[in-house]
């Protein structure tokens, strides 16, 4: 009992030491005086120039919310589903997406058709032929 309310106290213990250094981190983020450097490496052009994108996944990412890999995913993940390719997500977007998946059922089943064919050769049908005379 006693080694298990010694670990369950350490882990709490640790637990305030790691918000509490969490905490200082943002406030110091809060109050951090922007810089023109700061600008150049927030901006994902590296030309001084902060979007508000630009500005949220450099905080989450000092703040260690989200990694560079994460976002990598999310904004491949986007652009396939930004089939129109204008930067933002429209019911045109779900339409051709389906379009895409209709072409793609069509495509397997002619192909299974065509296997169907190949396997499975029709068979010869007797021919009555009239006798010769």
């Amino acid at each position: 009992l006693g080694v298990g309310t010694m670990g369950h106290v350490l882990g709490e213990v640790a637990n305030v030491i790691v918000q509490e250094r969490r905490h200082a981190f943002q406030k110091r983020l809060w109050t951090h005086e922007l810089k023109m450097e700061d600008l150049e490496e927030m901006s994902d052009r590296h030309d001084g120039v902060v979007t508000r994108l630009d500005y949220m996944e450099f905080m989450l990412i000092t703040m260690k919310k989200v990694d560079r890999d994460t976002l990598d995913i999310l904004h491949s993940q986007f652009d396939e589903l930004d089939l129109t390719h204008s930067g933002t997500l429209v019911n045109r977007d779900l339409e051709l997406m389906a379009r895409k998946r209709l072409r793609k059922v069509r495509k397997k089943l002619k192909l299974s058709a065509y296997k169907y064919k190949l396997t499975h050769p029709p068979t010869a049908k007797p021919t009555t032929k009239a006798p010769l005379k």
